[in-house]
């Protein structure tokens, strides 16, 4: 699902990340890897059920020691967006997963509208702390 992180937060994209599981964590939480020598938690929106240790490529959002990573598809590109007045296309449909991510409600919290890239992809800007304090929340499917 492609998110448009605020303008100014710090990113940095690791692709081959090792991640160790937390017994007993909250399901989206996928565990943690280090990032020079500092622990940092890794979400996964899919909630896919992992063995420690996996292999992934990650987002780490913002800087240690308060640096939290998400599991990602794919590398972070760069967006350039429709102006007002453009025909926007259909963008690629979402599969079911991502629909009802974005349809719970603690998501839907930390999403603003989406917006149109100038392929006629949707692109949603998310609020960052909201992300993940609906990503570690135990009832981050309602």
């Amino acid at each position: 699902m492609p998110v448009l992180f605020p303008s100014g937060e710090r990113l940095e994209y690791l692709p081959d990340a090792a991640i160790w599981r937390l017994p007993l964590g909250p399901r989206r939480v996928a565990g943690l890897m280090q990032l020079r020598g500092h622990p940092v938690p890794v979400f996964d929106a899919s909630a896919v059920a992992h063995d420690a240790p996996l292999r992934a490529p990650v987002l780490v959002v913002g800087a240690t020691p308060r640096a939290a990573a998400v599991i990602v598809d794919a590398p972070p590109e760069g967006v350039a967006f429709q102006t007002q007045g453009d025909a926007g296309g259909s963008g690629a449909p979402l599969d079911d997963t991502q629909e009802a991510l974005i349809a719970s409600a603690g998501f839907r919290r930390a999403l603003a509208e989406p917006v149109r890239d100038t392929q006629g992809r949707r692109w949603w800007p998310v609020d960052t702390d909201l992300l993940f304090e609906c990503l570690a929340s135990e009832d981050s499917d309602d």
